[in-house]
């Protein structure tokens, strides 16, 4: 329990210095966001699996996405989790390290976990919160793969929250170097290629988050609908998406205004 208090008040002090970091170029604070967010990911990953350990059998949820107890059951459950292939990722590499020699069985059942939470704490709008909770899945995904093709001969998944949902949140945080590091998650996964887009999406809200924040910072009350214009953007859905967001996580205020939104800071 105190390994995963400490994994959490570490990814949270890295989420906190990274934004900033990033806005000011810093390059210690960079580091020291980055260290902070992989090491209590990692210690809080131990310290789950830990209390599993301690229970006859792993904790069960009612919307898990796969059944529990097929996993309990399986053949591979059992199998250690230890990665073919060595990649330049450095990211990657730390991922692989926290999990390496664990039980596929206990990983997967973790994952899982950490999906509840992600989808639990997104329909409560506590964003830090769902953001930490994927964040600290990241080094489970490739468990996850690796469990999925030994038990199914595929990887055939076609959506995967840890890596969608930081994507979006990620860029309107503008928390860039946490986008660098899930495009090297998925370039150098080859069953995360069809992710690759969606990591490259997250630059993009990252960017326009960036515009859009300083021209309604210089332009108080100008329409959303508007935006599209203004910010040189043709896709006026995606800029949508970032003002509802920006709004969600206390940065803008909308106003009603007709069939769109008067914009100011908050």
């Amino acid at each position: 329990m105190r390994l995963k208090l400490i994994g959490i008040m570490l990814v949270v002090f890295g989420l906190i210095i990274c934004a900033p970091a990033y806005s000011k170029s810093s390059v210690a604070g960079i580091n020291l966001g980055s260290f902070s967010l992989v090491f209590g990911a990692i210690l809080y990953i131990i310290g789950h699996i830990k209390t599993q350990s301690q229970s006859k059998k792993f904790p069960r949820e009612e919307n898990y996405s796969i059944s529990m107890d097929i996993i309990d059951i399986s053949k591979h459950s059992n199998k250690p989790f230890l990665p073919k292939t060595h990649t330049d990722s450095p990211f990657l590499e730390k991922l692989r390290e926290a999990n390496k020699g664990k039980p596929l069985g206990k990983l997967v059942h973790t994952y899982f976990s950490f999906l509840d939470k992600i989808r639990e704490h997104k329909k409560d709008k506590d964003y830090k919160e769902m953001l930490m909770h994927c964040q600290l899945s990241l080094s489970l995904i490739e468990p996850f793969i690796e469990y999925e093709k030994k038990e199914h001969g595929s990887f055939d998944i076609s959506s995967i929250p840890a890596i969608e949902e930081a994507s979006v949140f990620y860029g309107v945080y503008g928390s860039v170097g946490q986008l660098k590091n899930l495009k090297e998650l998925v370039e150098n996964i080859p069953e995360l290629k069809p992710w690759e887009a969606t990591v490259e999406r997250g630059f993009l809200i990252a960017e326009i988050t960036s515009k859009l924040y300083k021209y309604v910072k210089d332009n108080p009350g100008r329409l959303q609908r508007e935006m599209k214009n203004y910010l040189g953007y043709d896709d006026g859905k995606l800029i949508s998406i970032v003002a509802y967001y920006l709004e969600r996580i206390g940065k803008i205020k909308r106003e009603k205004a007709g069939n769109t939104y008067k914009l100011y800071i908050a």
